[in-house]
């Protein structure tokens, strides 16, 4: 019988190579696979956020983004690279900014907009959908919120 070890990091991107990381992966999925538009997906609220990085084996594979506006967060631009969703990349990513924002005790809930495939996945990690859906980037998104743990 075999072992295998993998190494997964998740951390805030904080230099300039990691953060042009993130923006590879996102560029990856969302402009590439997904065709959206370059000036929707480069938004310019990137320098008010706080973007994540989780790497596998080396490898960089997902990202997120995450802006606090008083007294919410919003956890935008989550994207795992194609050939490593399903592995729990992604609820590990989430999990981690959770975490981090345990330490800000003036944010007391988190939202995003979740393409309409992914709605169970962030239900399953204590999402709940609000309101109607809605298109972004001619994409089917719904509101979701939580409290910060």
């Amino acid at each position: 019988m075999s072992c295998w070890h993998i190494e997964m990091l998740v951390q805030q991107a904080l230099t300039p190579e990691m953060l042009s990381l993130c923006r590879d992966i996102r560029r990856a999925v969302f402009i590439e696979e997904q065709n959206v538009p370059e000036h929707e997906e480069l938004d310019g609220r990137d320098d008010e956020s706080m973007h994540f990085l989780v790497e596998l084996d080396g490898q960089a594979v997902a990202t997120c983004r995450l802006r606090i506006l008083g007294h919410k967060a919003k956890l935008e631009r989550m994207a795992v690279r194609s050939e490593y969703r399903g592995r729990g990349i992604g609820r590990v990513l989430v999990g981690h900014v959770l975490e981090r924002l345990n330490l800000l005790p003036e944010v007391v809930k988190v939202q995003l907009h979740a393409q309409m495939p992914t709605k169970g996945f962030y239900q399953n990690l204590g999402f709940r959908a609000v309101g109607e859906p809605f298109f972004e980037a001619d994409i089917a998104h719904i509101k979701m919120v939580r409290t910060v743990p």
